[in-house]
């Protein structure tokens, strides 16, 4: 089963969205959680178990066993916070865990202009917006960077290949730009592990180079 970034997915009375992240426990390399989102509308992306994702033969979509109301009714993907910089958006006893999170804004020092007006007091946190997954797991995105075991970047992830349980068999990864972009896949025994947002591979540039043409 090809789980490719971007793809549609639908349930059984209509279109969801598309697929936005998976989120994966990097222990047993297996999918838990597809984030589907309607196109554009990241604020309304769903944090759909894999369990609902039904095998469908000859098919460009993504489906689930599921109608679009119990979708909906799934746990929002997305969350909001206003912290400090020294802060996580989650308490340290909080079950769940922070996925792909970026940031707003950032405070700026403000002294004044140069008439000699006062300063504005300095504001000592950020807005964050991220995901929140199952603790213990990650999340990949669109382009989230594949590196080799030297640290030198191989490409960017654009889909995962598994099997009925979710177990991760192949990587698809997105290279060149934009005019000469070309997917290639590689064997989920060539990676170290998943990181959150990334993935580091167990062998080298040089190496995957004998598994496949890099240019």
């Amino acid at each position: 089963m090809l789980l490719h970034l971007g793809t549609s997915v639908a349930c059984s009375d209509g279109a969801l969205g598309e697929l936005a992240d998976l989120v994966i426990h990097p222990d047993t390399r297996r999918v838990t959680h597809l984030v589907v989102a309607p196109h554009h509308r990241r604020d309304q992306a769903r944090l759909v178990p894999f369990e609902l994702v039904t095998p469908a033969a000859a098919s460009k979509e993504i489906h689930l066993d599921s109608t679009t109301a119990q979708a909906h009714a799934l746990p929002e993907a997305q969350q909001y916070a206003y912290i400090r910089i020294d802060e996580g958006p989650l308490p340290a006893d909080d079950p769940g865990a922070v996925g792909i999170a970026d940031v707003v804004n950032v405070p700026m020092d403000d002294y004044g202009n140069t008439f000699g007006a006062a300063p504005i007091s300095y504001d000592d946190h950020i807005s964050v917006i991220y995901d929140r997954i199952p603790r213990g797991e990650v999340e990949e995105r669109h382009a989230s960077q594949v590196v080799g075991s030297d640290g030198e970047r191989i490409g960017r992830l654009d889909g995962l290949v598994v099997d009925e349980q979710g177990t991760i068999k192949q990587l698809v990864l997105e290279r060149g730009h934009l005019w000469g972009r070309r997917r290639v896949t590689i064997p989920a025994d060539a990676v170290a592990h998943f990181d959150m947002d990334g993935v580091t591979l167990a062998i080298s540039k040089s190496q995957v180079s004998k598994i496949l043409p890099l240019n």
